[in-house]
């Protein structure tokens, strides 16, 4: 019984899959694109310039020049690191959606 019921969830998650699959492969409109394009310029001015201002204000709260430097870097280290995570944990969950039993499920 719990097999057929991992082997109907693999199923529907196939299914969910596939589906979102063929919604990609329809063309994103020229509106959406140039709103993704404004919109990721945008937060890329916002985090730069964010960048700079907690470089002054670090800066007068008496950190060295190296300091800040430090903060700012462990700072984009960080971020990236905490992306190339949620990927991580997004194509596993994914790939493995169905798969295995939760503790509360299993009883």
């Amino acid at each position: 019984m719990l097999s057929g019921q991992r082997s109907e969830r693999a199923r529907r998650t196939y299914r969910r899959y596939r589906d979102v699959r063929r919604s990609l492969r329809v063309p994103a409109s020229r509106q959406s694109r140039y709103g993704l394009d404004w919109t990721n310029f945008f937060v890329s001015d916002m985090q730069t310039g964010f960048g700079s201002l907690r470089a002054f204000y670090l800066s007068l709260l008496g950190w060295s020049h190296e300091a800040i430097g430090l903060a700012l870097t462990v700072d984009s280290l960080a971020k990236s690191r905490r992306l190339s995570v949620t990927c991580a944990d997004w194509a596993l969950s994914a790939r493995y959606a169905g798969l295995s039993e939760t503790p509360s499920r299993a009883a």
